[in-house]
């Protein structure tokens, strides 16, 4: 007998097929396979934080390094376009496997009653 790894099965529920999935793939920004989520992460924050960086430079305000109207003033703008967003991209497959696994478990715990279980098997594949 050897103890190989065994791969875990693969989750009945996965957010590689929702809607928003495959809208970012059939615009072609998210890969056919796979969350791809450092590059995607990376483009999510150059798509929503150059635009301002490029209209501050154009108003003459990306220079004033001052509270009054200047970049500075909108921190939390930055914050969220260079920070919140590309961890929020980063965090889906983290995410795929918790809610894979939590939605797995329906059936086991008895929140899923054998009856239902057509109509779950139903959702899950739509």
């Amino acid at each position: 007998m050897t103890d190989r790894p065994v791969a875990a099965p693969e989750p009945a529920f996965s957010l590689l097929d929702d809607p928003l999935m495959r809208l970012l793939r059939a615009l072609r920004l998210a890969p056919r396979q796979g969350f791809k989520a450092p590059g995607r992460g990376l483009l999510l924050a150059v798509i929503s934080w150059v635009p301002i960086a490029v209209w501050a430079a154009a108003t003459g305000r990306l220079g004033e390094l001052t509270w009054g109207d200047g970049v500075v003033r909108h921190i939390e703008l930055h914050v969220r376009c260079l920070l919140a967003l590309p961890l929020l991209v980063l965090s889906e497959p983290i995410a795929n496997r918790v809610v894979g696994a939590i939605v797995d478990n329906f059936p086991v715990s008895g929140l899923i009653r054998a009856a239902d279980q057509p109509a779950f098997d139903g959702v899950l594949a739509s």
